[in-house]
């Protein structure tokens, strides 16, 4: 019964397989030298033509929602079709991790790449059955169009790449035409990476802390610890140039667990030094990378437990995008920080996905609402409106507000009379580096 359990769930597996064999992809090697003799029969005379670099938008979720074998059908259905698209003269590369690769031998302009990527994408979101589920699947498309000024295969395959990672960018199904900036912004991106890197083995981060206000006492009750990079070239630089990229490239996980670590240790001496802030709280931003790595719950343990800061003083942010990124994973990971004992926040709240039926699933304590609607009050429009509504879910659902981008005396007077419970923005504070922010609580400051 075991095996023959095992070849019913396997033997589409097999024909989707078989189905990507009679294809016959080159493998990268190959398809280079396809490229290099195409480029010389076209020095002679031979019309351009076309690169297309891909990658299966669908390849990551399917992995992790349904094993790699699963992901193996994917891809080898995708190979198929995409086959199925071109001309005798037109051949596939698989690159791996759900990258391809197709020469499009008569395609001599980007009008004619654009129409074969178009084609493809109609061929691969057909739907198709996988593990009972039903698939459609998308590619991040990057076109490189050989020239006369092409040089080598190497450098139009660097090109496609640059492109479908721009693609990739601008979200599932995008396909996009190299130009020259995109390849300047990949080794712009390469550089940072590698300093970013480098950053976090010389100390270069620091942390500033914008300042939390209950809107009852007008007193501060938390900050916000928010990174910065002190740039040994371009100064102190802001997370917007620099965050993106230290999620694309892995570094913000190392650097999140440093950014614990010491938030924690810097509400645990404010604590110490200012009595009339014994329970003072700091928040911390978990990304999407963070919250899926396993290692996340440890990483907070440890911060915890090395500063000595209870629990509850430990305010945790996640963005929407984040929690809906991480699916059912984030489920089981929230609460298990929640087990912990620590506050669980959503950041931004009413611009990411705004799907109202995850708040009853996770274990929020608070919801920060996004600047653009604070900044909306008192204006024509329907913020006001928005932000009462979000005011009494949450409070319904047993969470604390927090509206974020308060700037002026008027946006502070409306969120208190909305009953929201704390507040944050410009009208209170700048982020600030730790020795003056500990002044502002040793002045016992209030608004």
């Amino acid at each position: 019964m075991k095996i023959a359990g095992e070849i019913s769930v396997l033997s589409p597996i097999r024909r989707l397989a078989a189905a990507a064999a009679a294809a016959a992809p080159l493998d990268s090697e190959a398809f280079l030298a396809h490229i290099a003799r195409r480029l010389r029969r076209g020095r002679s005379g031979t019309a351009q033509f076309s690169v297309l670099c891909l990658r299966i938008d669908q390849v990551d979720a399917v992995a992790e929602a349904l094993g790699p074998l699963w992901c193996e059908a994917l891809l080898g259905s995708a190979a198929s079709r995409m086959a199925g698209c071109l001309g005798p003269h037109d051949r596939v590369a698989t690159l791996g991790g759900g990258r391809f690769a197709v020469l499009l031998d008569e395609a001599a302009a980007p009008p004619a790449a654009l129409a074969a990527a178009s084609r493809i994408q109609r061929a691969l979101g057909a739907p198709l059955l996988l593990g009972g589920h039903e698939v459609f699947a998308t590619a991040s498309v990057g076109v490189g169009v050989a020239g006369a000024g092409t040089v080598n295969a190497a450098e139009l395959m660097r090109d496609a790449a640059a492109a479908m990672a721009e693609s990739a960018r601008r979200g599932p199904g995008q396909c996009s035409v190299f130009e020259p900036a995109m390849h300047l912004h990949a080794v712009e991106r390469l550089r940072l990476e590698g300093a970013l890197r480098r950053a976090l083995e010389r100390r270069e981060f620091e942390l500033h802390y914008q300042p939390i206000v209950s809107t009852r006492t007008g007193a501060v009750t938390a900050f916000e610890a928010l990174m910065r990079w002190r740039h040994p070239e371009r100064g102190l630089l802001p997370p917007s140039a620099f965050l993106a990229a230290a999620e694309a490239s892995g570094v913000l996980v190392p650097a999140g667990r440093w950014v614990l670590a010491q938030a924690c240790r810097q509400a645990r001496e404010w604590g110490e030094r200012h009595p009339g802030a014994a329970g003072i709280a700091v928040g911390v931003n978990l990304s999407a990378r963070q919250l899926r790595h396993p290692g996340v719950v440890a990483d907070v343990e440890d911060a915890l437990a090395g500063a000595g800061l209870a629990a509850n003083r430990l305010h945790l942010e996640i963005t929407e995008s984040a929690i809906m990124e991480s699916g059912e994973a984030a489920v089981e990971t929230l609460c298990r920080l929640k087990a912990l004992g620590v506050m669980l926040c959503v950041d931004d709240f009413g611009v990411g996905y705004s799907s109202l039926s995850y708040l009853h699933r996770f274990p929020v304590d608070v919801l920060k609402i996004d600047r653009s609607f604070i900044a909306g009050l008192g204006k024509v429009g329907a913020c006001g409106d928005i932000v009462r509504a979000v005011v009494g879910l949450a409070h319904g659902l047993g969470m604390h507000v927090v509206p974020e981008g308060v700037e002026t005396s008027g946006h502070l007077a409306e969120v208190r009379a909305m009953e929201c419970d704390f507040a944050q923005g410009y009208f209170f504070s700048r982020a600030l580096p730790a020795d003056e922010a500990g002044a502002l609580l040793a002045a016992g400051t209030r608004w």
